[in-house]
């Protein structure tokens, strides 16, 4: 089974995951976290997003 996806910030503590959300919701919530703060997101699939 694969891990939930998880994203967080590098800048402060914010982060979402498949567990609470469903992905999309997850890559939404993370690209509206850029949008109002210019932070950059993580994820723990190893693959940084510089969005």
């Amino acid at each position: 089974m694969e891990n939930a996806k998880v994203l967080r910030c590098v800048d402060c503590s914010w982060s979402a995951s498949a567990t609470t959300y469903s992905r999309h919701k997850v890559d939404k919530l993370a690209i509206e976290h850029y949008c109002t703060t210019l932070h950059s997101i993580t994820s723990n699939q190893n693959a940084e997003y510089q969005l």
